[in-house]
């Protein structure tokens, strides 16, 4: 894995990629801070659930039911209904009370995950790929700057002296002649 993203961190330099990686770590940025909000939401309906369902009823007869209605389960579900599967089945052995109230919070809930907050992830997306593109040789020339002032920094001791052993070898051979490597090194020993 951090060999996968110091690969992506070299191939950044190049300019041709190095705009798009940084757009994609931006929108995945804000996807993080989109995922915050939607746990949010989330969290907020599944206790508007559970408190309809478990208001005034005893557990005994919440057991008694066909479906689990702990918080898990309902959260569970919730996922699910994002994923594209949302149905009302949960809805059927309930009071026809607790159905509407249920009823009402589950459209709300579709509406506005599905309309509302998926067209707030395209925004964000949308603003990040203009607000990227349009400083994008800047960031690029960025992130050059970046790693080679990492390249050149004195921390990196091994590399320094690899490059010192260098400078001493500079303009000495270890081969004088095409002769001399075929001879027994041992010849030249008094």
């Amino acid at each position: 894995m951090t060999l996968a993203l110091s690969a992506l961190r070299l191939v950044a330099l190049f300019r041709v990629l190095g705009p798009l990686l940084i757009t994609v770590y931006q929108m995945v940025s804000d996807a993080l801070r989109f995922a915050l909000v939607l746990g949010v939401v989330l969290l907020g309906y599944a206790n508007g659930f559970y408190s309809l369902v478990h208001f005034g009823v005893s557990d005994d007869y919440l057991n008694g039911l066909d479906f689990d209605y702990s918080y898990l389960s309902i959260l569970a579900n919730m996922g699910l209904w994002l994923a594209g599967q949302p149905d009302l089945e949960f809805l059927q052995p309930l009071s026809p009370g607790v159905q509407t109230g249920a009823g009402i919070l589950f459209w709300t809930y579709i509406l506005s995950a599905y309309v509302v907050l998926l067209n707030l992830l395209i925004a964000i997306f949308n603003t990040t790929y203009e607000r990227v593109l349009k400083n994008s040789v800047a960031e690029w020339l960025f992130v050059r700057l970046r790693t080679t002032l990492e390249f050149e920094d004195s921390s990196m001791e091994g590399v320094q002296a690899y490059y010192q052993q260098l400078q001493a070898r500079d303009g000495k051979r270890a081969v004088t002649s095409i002769g001399s490597s075929l001879r027994d090194p041992n010849a030249d020993k008094p």
